[in-house]
């Protein structure tokens, strides 16, 4: 598959997100994705490439920078090696990076993808005889992890084929709107505490969360704060991060009223939004994200950020 606009290899440029597929059985679906360069959203697609060493080792470097990765699972997609490379490569970037993987299930039957029947048992069993067992087995077992995840299917009828592309596309824009936050890398027990606050968000419960970290200065409750809100924004409808709540409210006389329009605007990109008090902001809250998933960070100064998940 082939990088856009170039099909030269940049090893330092990341992507948006890596689109894995069958170019001789996915045209039209590939044709839509590339009209997301027009909106600035960087696109890897490799179907130009020369196989070859060197650019292996490079394409799978491009996996590893990319936000997300979308599989296209079509009727010929185990055929071929490479793209049975590039989705093992895939599924290991999801589980050491938190990649966010979306499979797409284009005129083929999720089951037959999952059992490895009909186009895709054949291919495996036809790599059988060239390719080592234990390398066929890894590509097989990626392949089953795949399909756990869910996804969409595009079914084989020209009026309904364009909705479930629209709605990946959505999805991507929706995410790629948040920027994630910078912070300080490599600071020791981060990992750990970032893994332990997840597992107090409990993010898959359909409740509300709130959870506040405290400490003196200086430890790092900012820098934690910072690294939730980058690993767990694209699991949410919307996000938002306030910083300095304390110090604004006591330098910048910002109030609750403030915070509720820069919310909608974070949230929704609205500036122009009219709100002219703190209860039409409640009852547009209710109103507004009754069935959404939020995520909100709220840096309150020396006590430490709170963080919130609806």
């Amino acid at each position: 598959m082939a990088s856009s606009p170039s099909s030269a290899l940049n090893p330092n440029q990341s992507f948006n997100f890596f689109l894995s597929f069958r170019g001789e059985d996915t045209r039209f679906m590939d044709h839509r994705f590339v009209s997301l360069e027009g909106r600035g959203i960087h696109t890897f697609r490799d179907h130009k490439l020369e196989r070859g060493e060197k650019i292996e080792q490079e394409l799978m470097g491009i996996i590893e920078r990319s936000r997300f990765s979308i599989i296209v699972f079509s009727e010929r997609y185990a055929d071929s090696r490479w793209c049975l490379d590039e989705l093992t490569k895939i599924m290991e970037c999801r589980k050491e990076k938190g990649q966010i993987v979306l499979p797409v299930f284009y005129h083929v039957d999720l089951s037959d993808v999952w059992k490895q029947t009909k186009s895709f048992g054949r291919a495996f069993v036809k790599h059988e005889t060239t390719i080592s067992k234990e390398k066929v087995q890894r590509w097989r077992a990626a392949m089953a992890e795949a399909t756990n995840i869910g996804g969409w299917h595009v079914i084989k009828d020209n009026e309904y084929e364009s909705k479930p592309i629209t709605e990946i596309i959505d999805f991507i824009l929706k995410r790629l709107k948040y920027k994630l936050l910078p912070f300080e890398e490599h600071i020791v027990g981060m990992k750990f505490c970032l893994k332990e606050l997840k597992s107090l968000l409990q993010i898959r419960m359909d409740d509300i969360r709130v959870v506040g970290i405290s400490g003196i200065g200086g430890v790092g409750k900012t820098t934690i704060a910072k690294m939730v809100y980058n690993d767990l924004l694209c699991h949410f409808n919307d996000c938002s991060f306030f910083k300095n709540v304390k110090s604004r409210s006591k330098y910048h006389n910002d109030t609750d009223f403030d915070y509720y329009k820069n919310l909608f605007f974070d949230i929704l990109g609205n500036a122009k939004l009219e709100l002219n008090n703190i209860s039409d902001g409640v009852d547009m809250i209710k109103d507004r994200f009754n069935s959404e998933k939020i995520l909100i960070v709220i840096g309150c100064g020396p006590l430490g950020p709170s963080v919130v998940t609806d």
